[in-house]
């Protein structure tokens, strides 16, 4: 297998090991740090909104009909 040279490297791909390595930089190098780092920047997770509930009567199907 070939390997590739820094010079045949995608941008994209580059950039993205850019970003992380000066994340990781931030966060002090250890996962608790870049935990605490990227909760700091999305700030505070949301719950997702209740969900209202069912049916009260089940839906008619042939497979919830009363057997003979």
């Amino acid at each position: 297998m070939k390997t590739r040279s820094e010079g045949d490297e995608d941008p994209v791909v580059a950039e993205v090991r850019r970003i992380r390595a000066e994340l990781w930089r931030e966060s002090g190098g250890t996962v608790a740090g870049l935990l605490r780092l990227l909760e700091t920047r999305q700030g505070p997770k949301r719950r997702a909104p209740a969900r209202k509930r069912g049916r009260s009567v089940p839906h008619p199907h042939p497979g919830n009909a009363p057997r003979p």
